[in-house]
């Protein structure tokens, strides 16, 4: 069958051109937002994980997540030494093991589910920490749903809950899904496709439950709402000067993404997002200038951090005054921990 892909390419920049939500919405060109270089200090992880891919604040320790080193999943090292302390979970199917782990950050501590509908919640008031067994987040209507977290008036929040929507809050057996990007689909464009690829992003809601702030890989843009009324959306949108394309090449169409913000974190009192401003492979291959901006409780931006290499993964302390972020090359992983003027 014979395929008419500039046809398709057409439309698929059209898709891109269309997506986008006015309402609400402050444009802020990158160079305005006060810039600070930061200096990091090192410190070194024993023994040192294999292959980490998130990282958390937990009070006086650092968790990382890391499915590669046998024995366990999450792994917690001290932030003054940064010798192993404690590890937790076993990725499985049997009793008291995770089947496909998610972590989520939640007011006092951290909650990891799993697949096979076992759901728990740490927090460091224990010794070494607290562990509460909760009831799995998931019904048969959400099915392939992201738990994001519980909400103060015990609602359940979730991301990704279907093709139609990119985030839903469950109450009871009411649910209601949620779009804060809009897209006018042409008639031939796969959603699936555009929800999963397009709207990519990295969210969580603050400590306190209050508020979900949402960064986006695609889009220099971040959304921030109250979570008691999901229709109150705020976005701030970075004019960058850097826009995606899409490639044709050898009868293939694909897009070329500019990565944006890659990874979020809150303190008690504001939100910050990793942002790289860069194609892929320069992520991939650190040469990319990581920045990590920061935004008070209603989404606008308080500064820019620069960091002055390329970083993959980031936490903040509670109290917002200490940066720790993930660095990997050639010679393995590296944290480093910065201070925040105040």
């Amino acid at each position: 069958m014979k395929r008419n892909y500039p046809i398709v390419l057409a439309l698929l920049a059209l898709l891109m051109a269309a997506c986008n939500q006015t309402d609400n919405k402050t444009t802020i060109p990158l160079d305005e937002i006060p810039a600070i270089v930061l200096e990091g200090e090192t410190i070194t992880l024993s023994p040192e994980p294999l292959a980490p891919r998130q990282i958390y604040d937990f009070d006086d320790r650092i968790v990382l997540y890391d499915d590669k080193t046998p024995g366990a999943f999450l792994y917690f090292y001290s932030k003054a030494d940064g010798t192993l302390t404690d590890k937790f979970g076993v990725i499985g199917r049997g009793p008291g093991e995770f089947l496909l782990p998610q972590v989520n950050v939640s007011a006092g501590g951290i909650d990891v589910t799993g697949v096979n509908k076992r759901f728990v919640h740490l927090s460091p008031a224990g010794d070494p920490f607290l562990v509460e067994e909760r009831p799995y987040p998931a019904d048969n209507d959400l099915q392939g749903a992201n738990f994001l977290a519980m909400l103060p008036d015990s609602s359940l929040l979730f991301s990704s809950p279907s093709i139609e929507t990119q985030f839903a809050r469950k109450q009871g057996t009411h649910t209601e899904g949620y779009d804060f990007l809009q897209c006018n689909y042409p008639s031939n464009v796969d959603r699936t496709m555009a929800k999963e690829g397009i709207f990519s992003n990295h969210c969580l809601t603050s400590p306190d439950g209050t508020r979900l702030f949402i960064a986006y890989l695609y889009y220099p843009t971040v959304v921030t709402v109250p979570t008691d009324d999901l229709s109150r959306a705020s976005i701030t949108e970075l004019s960058t000067g850097k826009k995606n394309r899409i490639k044709f090449t050898d009868g293939r169409f694909f897009l070329d993404p500019v990565m944006n913000y890659t990874f979020t974190a809150a303190s008690d009192d504001d939100f910050f997002a990793l942002f790289q401003n860069d194609v892929r492979e320069q992520v991939r291959n650190g040469s990319a200038h990581s920045e990590i901006h920061r935004f008070d409780s209603s989404g606008r931006p308080v500064c820019r951090y620069l960091l002055g290499r390329t970083v993959y993964h980031f936490t903040v302390s509670a109290d917002g005054t200490t940066l720790y972020t993930l660095e990997m090359d050639a010679d393995g992983s590296r944290l480093t921990r910065w201070l925040l003027p105040r």
